[in-house]
């Protein structure tokens, strides 16, 4: 079973993730992304990340702060890969940079905050 500190790691982890992401791909048109392989190849690699630290909360906390979040989607993450043989769809993947993991870091963000109310209250 996952602590609060070790929820609270895991989340400051996906954050720190989902910024990283952000930082190569912030001011990316979807074109732009599909033309960079150095940024794509990084990118899937940080969603894999996401996707691992996702499924550990999903498979190991079971606290009473509510995740608010589909840990087990998300979780479907660490399953990305890059092949640039192969070529994925990338509107899809940049889709989900843009639409869902803005989404994803605001609830992280909320969860944190509130574990640090809680922590505060309890001292």
């Amino acid at each position: 079973m996952m602590t609060k500190t070790e929820l609270k790691m895991h989340l400051n982890r996906l954050r720190n993730l989902l910024q990283e992401i952000q930082f190569y791909t912030g001011n990316m048109t979807e074109n732009d992304f599909r033309k960079n392989e150095e940024v794509k190849e990084h990118t899937y690699m940080t969603l894999q990340a996401i996707g691992q630290s996702a499924r550990e909360i999903d498979q190991h906390y079971e606290g009473d702060v509510s995740l608010e979040m589909p840990m087990t989607v998300i979780s479907q993450l660490r399953n990305s890969r890059f092949n640039q043989v192969m070529e994925m769809n990338h509107q899809q993947v940049f889709g989900i940079i843009k639409k869902d993991l803005p989404e994803i870091g605001e609830s992280v963000d909320e969860l944190i905050q509130t574990l640090n109310q809680e922590e505060l209250a309890q001292n």
